[in-house]
Parts: structure tokens; sequence; C-alpha cells
């Protein structure tokens, strides 16, 4: 068509799109090739500010000026005028008249425009117009009917850009690779629509993975949606608002119009591109509408919405979810809906929204019957969230228990909720009122088991349920293997992974594993927490130190150190374990200085960690010190009466520190009092105590003793101490000159050393095999090395071998170079074999 205007037969062509569809960007290349094409370009643009202003497109056409010139003559003699001046302008040369939104051009200039029309045939005149369809008619003239009527009139549709045109268009700016993989998403969220599609280019990030939808896009969808008229607008946002409940009918009594026309002002929002059956194509769309919104605007669409989602049966979560953004619950409804939606997600297992909704429920004056359910069960979610956040109820909660208002099941949660934060006396009190619900030993095994946190609970259970100790392995597996990992069934879980922790399994790290996968459970952060701190002492018992490191760190990540309550004792004492078992020493001693409640030391979790920091003195050479945190772990399990030395050997740490001070008969009675009170399933604990008992016991008895620990540790499944057994063996082989045996075990120890990462065992172990293979020290070094090994101080050696302390530091310093070593504590474990033997063979003299 422009070729022949240029030959002088003129024309029209009408371009006509859906909103922001691409008319203006065509109209403005046509300008282009026009200019090119030696054409000239003379361009009007037409605003609805503009339409009651007589002649103001021909004022554009022709100069300013024009339209007070015009506006002074007769209506017919001005269309002739602007008529008569454009043909003479074509006269000239070619033209090419493009006026954009013509059809809200004011009407004198329209009525030029059309007497124009079927008079261009035998012009050099070529007038380019764009109309948009869904624009509703301001006159009673239908201007793209009319226009299209007239001979001489061509129309141009423009469409959505089909999926082959949006992948093309991609590839031109961001490459054939990358268009590939995001042109599906790409056209899926705009529809097709040239600006959306030029906005989600532009929000792409180099390298990044996927299609990004960010704030070009939203900018993109709020222009668009602002360029229709303000019933389209207000329709838009109620879409965004109701989402998959934005049925015209509701759309219609939310904006306060009828359904057909808010069924044609969403027809017009797909056209664009915008709407996809009825809801936003990405849900940014929608953000981006109500973005634009006053907060006050917004917050009373919400209201409203959630009114009439309501009324309309919609589903609970949905009006629940308008009235929290709306932040209201100002009447008996919303309260209802929003504690009835409170229970379905705690059902659900969705603590958060639970909270949100519970909150907003009880921050109005509705309910008053029930806002103590609503209350034990808003503490309840919390819990599960952010245990440091849920002790702000316990006060009213334990004056309702002792009113007798809460339920059996809110006493239980109430209860749980008493331990964790060392609140003993008010779970004393609460066990009483709870005692119907344990008369039966079978009755209830997860709360008796939460009683043996604080042991000295057990004397307020009856006396049938006091021997209950939790799950057997049988009954432990059958629920790992039934149960779902619903909140309900939470405690029976994790006293399952605990029976079967303590009773030696092998897969608890596994069903660990498997559990921290459940949504359910990474949606309560608390059990979360459990779980990965029981994962870590699974790690621990097998030997794993450094995954035992990483779990514990996880559980202390999850929950932070405030919200664990009395239970922080467990990560704690697993984590200073592997990072003393590892040597590192500094990282632990920046473990025992994290600060927790002084209640936890009534628990079993602060015996636990008790040992673990008594373990951590012995390897940082504080043998005294580590024996005083030994005994305070027995003298406090025998308080109690309870069967937890079985889960907390103390007595095997406490032997190990009375080896380091010389005190041998003690130590073996320590040793023999363990392995009796040992269950003969605990093979763990079994073999640990029989490698302790071979370092007291008569070289002759020695070697069956490590074997059999040897065997035992093996069928643990625990490497670390599997290590130092096989250790222990092959210095029992060397010491009866059985170089090659000793190599053999060495080798294995070395290799499982290296495995779990424990470095002080690796060094221990590289020293040994230095000092067998090349015998390094002197004979007086030997002897300043056995002194300091049995624990005398510089000046005792001096004095004993008739020497200056000068002498014995310059002879250490030596014999550290030498082994490869760096303590006192490494020289001990090094010269234990020789000092148990030299002990032994004197003791036989003596006898």
């Amino acid at each position: 068509m422009l070729d022949s205007t240029a030959a002088g037969r003129g024309g029209m062509a009408v371009i006509r799109g859906p909103l922001v569809g691409g008319k203006t960007a065509v109209l403005h290349e046509l300008g282009m090739r026009s200019i090119a094409a030696g054409v000239r370009l003379v361009r009007a643009g037409c605003t609805p500010a503009e339409r009651s202003l007589d002649w103001g497109v021909a004022d554009q056409i022709l100069g300013r000026g024009a339209a007070e010139r015009l506006t002074a003559h007769r209506d017919g003699d001005a269309v002739e005028e602007v008529c008569d001046s454009l043909f003479q302008m074509a006269e000239a040369n070619p033209v090419l008249l493009a006026i954009d939104d013509v059809d809200l051009a004011d009407d004198p200039s329209l009525q030029a425009i059309l007497a124009m029309a079927p008079q261009l045939a035998n012009t050099r005149m070529m007038i380019a117009v764009t109309i948009c369809p869904d624009r509703p008619p301001a006159r009673l003239l239908d201007v793209a009917g009319t226009l299209l009527r007239l001979p001489g009139v061509q129309l141009v549709e423009l469409p959505l850009l089909p999926r082959p045109a949006v992948r093309r268009f991609a590839a031109e700016h961001l490459g054939a690779e990358t268009a590939d993989q995001i042109a599906d998403d790409l056209y899926r969220f705009s529809g097709g629509s040239p600006l959306l599609v030029r906005a989600l280019i532009e929000d792409q990030e180099a390298g990044a993975p996927g299609l990004a939808v960010g704030d070009s896009f939203m900018s993109a969808v709020a222009t668009c949606v602002h360029g229709f008229e303000p019933e389209a607008v207000r329709v838009a946002e109620a879409v965004a608002v109701l989402g998959e409940h934005a049925t015209p009918d509701a759309v219609g009594e939310l904006v306060g119009i009828a359904p057909s026309a808010a069924m044609r002002s969403m027809g017009m929002l797909a056209r664009a591109g915008l709407l996809a059956r009825g809801r936003f194509r990405h849900e940014a769309g929608g953000r981006a509408v109500l973005g634009r919104m006053t907060s006050y605007g917004r917050m009373d669409l919400l209201r409203r919405a959630a009114e009439i989602v309501y009324r309309r049966g919609g589903p609970l979560p949905a009006v629940a979810t308008h009235l929290l953004e709306a932040g209201w619950s100002g009447e008996e409804w919303a309260y209802d809906v929003l504690v009835d939606a409170g229970r379905q997600a705690f059902r659900e297992g969705d603590f958060v929204a639970v909270m949100k909704c519970l909150r907003l429920a009880l921050a109005s004056g509705w309910g008053r019957p029930g806002r103590l359910d609503v209350k034990v069960m808003l503490a309840a979610a919390e819990w599960r969230v952010d245990p440091a956040v849920a002790a702000r109820h316990l006060p009213d909660l334990l004056d309702a228990a002792r009113s007798g208002a809460l339920r059996g099941s809110h006493g239980a949660e109430l209860f749980r909720q008493f331990l964790w934060y060392g609140r003993f006396a008010d779970a004393g009190e609460l066990i009483d009122r709870l005692r119907p619900a344990v008369a039966d030993r079978d009755a209830d095994v997860s709360l008796i088991g939460m009683c043996h946190v604080h042991p000295a609970l057990l004397d307020r259970l009856p006396r049938s349920a006091r021997g209950s100790t939790g799950h057997t392995i049988e009954d432990a597996r059958r629920i790992l293997h039934q149960a779902e990992p619903t909140d309900e069934a939470m405690d029976s879980i994790i006293s399952a992974l605990m029976a079967l922790l303590l009773g030696g399994v092998p897969d608890v790290a596994t069903s660990c594993e498997t559990l921290l996968k459940e949504p359910r459970v990474t949606k309560a952060p608390t059990w979360k927490a459990i779980i990965s701190a029981v994962q870590a002492e699974a790690a621990w018992r097998k030997g794993d130190l450094a995954g035992a490191e990483a779990h514990a760190r996880e559980a202390l990540t999850i929950l932070q150190p405030s919200g664990w309550g009395v239970a922080i004792g467990a990560p704690l004492s697993t984590l200073l374990h592997a990072q003393t078992a590892m040597g590192h020493l500094d990282d632990a001693k920046a473990t025992v200085d994290v600060p927790m409640p002084r209640e936890t030391a009534e628990t079993a979790f602060g015996i636990g960690y008790e040992l673990a920091r008594a373990h951590y003195h012995l390897a940082t050479d504080q043998p005294r010190i580590a024996f005083a945190g030994f005994q305070a772990c027995g003298q406090a399990i025998q308080r109690w009466g309870c069967s937890l030395s079985c889960v907390f050997p103390w007595r095997l740490g406490a032997a190990q520190a009375c080896l380091q001070l010389g005190w041998r008969r003690r130590a073996a009675d320590l040793v023999t009092a363990q392995i009796l009170d040992t269950a003969p399933d605990d093979l763990r604990t079994y073999g640990i105590a029989l490698r302790l008992l071979a370092q007291l016991s008569k070289p002759g008895q020695r070697r069956q003793l490590l074997m059999e620990s040897v065997n035992a540790l093996e069928t643990a499944q625990d490497r670390y101490q599997l290590a130092l057994a096989l250790s222990d063996v092959a210095g029992n082989f060397q010491l009866k000159g059985g170089k090659h045996e000793a190599r053999a075990y060495w080798v294995r120890a070395q290799e499982l050393a290296r495995e779990c990462n424990a470095k002080p065992l690796m060094r221990r172990l590289a020293a040994e095999h230095d000092h067998a293979e090349a015998a390094p020290l002197s004979g007086a070094e030997r002897r300043v090395a056995v002194l300091a090994a049995r624990g005398h101080t510089n000046r005792e050696i001096a004095e004993a071998l008739y020497i200056t302390r000068s002498t014995v530091e310059q002879h250490l310093t030596r014999i550290y170079r030498k082994l490869n070593i760096q303590t006192r504590g490494d020289l001990s474990d090094l010269f234990a074999a020789y000092i148990a033997e030299e002990a032994t063979t004197t003791a036989g003299r003596t006898a």
C-alpha cells in the first residue's frame, strides 16, 4: 500500500488489536519505512483528554493554531479546508498520515478523516490509523465500523503473538539455547502480548536457569491494566484478589457491576494477554495490580472479597487468606472462619498458617467461650515453629489447668512445654491432674517417656507406670514402618527413634534422613530440629564424627539456642563429643561456653552434656576436673534411681580419668561395675568397657579382652571406638614382639581413624608407628617420657632422675618432636600399654 501511494494510488489502513497489543509499534515501524522510501510522515496521537478539544488532532497535523482557525469556520468549510490542506501537501510529496488511537479523536477531526477516506484512491496520500476494539465507545458513532465500510479501506488485525513468534523474539535477544528453555513459560505467562514478552526478556539474568519474573514484568502488567477504562481496572483488581474464585458473578458483586459487564471486562483483559481462564497468567501480575492500589482500598477490597467467598461457600483457607491479608476479624463469622482454618491447618501440619489465623482471631473480641481452646492450639503451633515464642502462653494456661478448664489432650501439650522450659514444679503439679491418663502402663507411652526427661517426675506416676522405659525394639520398628509422620504421631516416632538408637539398631540415621524429607516435618522446625539432633547422635555412635558435628550444628541452626529450652543439652553434647574426638578443641571450647538454662542440669539432657564436657576435659589434660564431672553424672543417676546408667555410661569416662591419674584399682572397679550394669544387647558400651578392662588386666588376659572388644564394636558398627580398640590390639602385639601382626591392626586402625576424621587418634597412631619402626627415643628420653606419661610434673621427674628441670624440658621437646605429638595426653595414650604392663608386673612380684 505504501508503494502504491507513491505511484498515486493512495488508501487507508486500519490497524486493529487489543490494548497494548503492539499497534503503536506497527504504526511506528510503518512510519520509519515511509521515511526510508521518501514518503513524508505526518504523525498524530489521540488521548481521552483531547477527545473534547475540537480540532485537536487537526492541530497536530496542520500545525499549532490550526484548531483556533478551523473553529472559526462553519463545520463544512472547516472539514473542506483540512482535506484540501492535506491533499495539497501530498501533491508535492507522497504523504503518510499516521494517527494512533483514532477512536479517541475529537469529533470534528474524525469527520475530516472520514471525509478524506473515499478520495484517497486518486491521491498520493495514505492514512494509517490504530483502533482498539476493547475500548468502550464514548460516542454514538462506531468509528471502526464506519471506517471499515468505506471503499479502499484495508483492515490489519494484530492478534497476540503465537508461540513460535514468541520463541523467535526470545532467540533474537537471549540466544537460541535460552529461548528453547524458556519459550513455553514465556508464552504462557505473557499470553503473546508483545509488551509482556519484552518485559519478561528484560527480567532475565544471564546464566540463570528458568524464566525469571521480575520488576519489568510487574511494571508492564500494571501499565497495561491502567491503560483500560476505570471499570476494567476495578475488574482487574477484583480478579487479582479473588484468584481462583474470580467468577463473573463474584467479580461483579465485588466491583458493583452486573455479571455481564464483569465478563466483558474480563474478556478484554484476556485478549490483552493478562488473564487466562479468568485468572492472571502469573501471580506476579495480580500483585502488580494490587500494588498500585492505596493501602486502604486494598484492605477494604480484601475484606469484602473474604465475605463474598464466605457467603458463596468457598473453602475456609481461601476466606482466611483474604482476612489475613486484610488484617481484619471484626465480625463473628470472620472469627469462626479463622479458628476453623487454623484447626484445618494444624491437621495438615502448616503451623505458620495456624499461628497467623489464630493470632488474628484472638485479636478480636469474639469467641469468648472457646478462646481457651484457641490459645492452647496457638501455643502448640508456636512451640512447633519457635518454642521461645510459645512460652508467653504458659502462665494463662497454667491458671486454666488449675481451674480445671483444660481438657486431657490440652494437658498433655502443656505438660510437654513445661518440661521443655524446665518448669518442673508446674509439670509435677500437672502430672497429678493427668494421673488417670497413665494409670495403665500401656495407656500413654509417650507421656511416660516425657517423664524420663526429668526423672524425678517418675515418682509422681502410678507405680504400675514407673517401670515403663518406652518402646521395645520391635515396637519401635513397627511404629517407624507403619506410622505416618503426622503431628499426632511425632512423639511416638521420636520415642521409637531413641529406642532404636539406644538399642544399637544401625539404620536410625537412615530413618532420620527419610523423616527430614517429609513436608510435614520440614514445616515444623522444632520436630525437624529434634530429629536432626537424633541423627547427630546416631552419627556419633557410629563413629561418623564429621556427620555428627554437621547434624548437631544443623539442629542448632534450625532452632536457635534460646528456643531449645532444657533440651539444648542433646545437640550440644553430641557436638562436643564430635569436636573433641576430631581434635577441634577451640571449637569445643566455644561449645562449652554456650549458655544453657540452669534447669538443664536437672534433666537427662544435662547428664548427657556433663558427660561430653567431662570427656572434653580429659582431652585437654584436666583429668581431675573430668573425674569430678563423671562423678556428678553418676550421682545424679543414682539420686534419681533410674536406669540412665545404661544410656550414659559415666563409669567408663570416670575410669579413663582414673587411669590418667594413676588410680588403677578405682578404674578397675568402675569398669567392672559398668560391665555388670550393661544390657546384653548394648554391644557398643560393652566393647568400650572391655577395651578399658584390657588396659587394667594382666598381660595374659589382655589380648582376649581386646579381641572381644573388637568383635563387639564391629557388630555395633562404631568405627571410632573400633579404631581405638584396634590401636590397643596393635600395641599389645608390639609389646609381645609380634611386629607383623601389630602392623596389620595398626593399618586398619589408621584407615578407620582417617574415615572418622579423628585427628588426635591419627596422630597417636602415627607416633606409635614411628616409635615401633624406628624406636627413636634414647634411654634418658624414654625414662622421662614414661614418668611424664604417668602424670608426674617436670619438677617431680627432675627429682626422680637427679637431673635439672631444664634438662627435663629439653628431653620433652625432643620427645614431642620425634613422636609427632603435642600434649602430655598424647604421651599418656602412647605409653598406656607400657605403663599397664609395668604395673601388672610389679603387682605380680609384690604378691
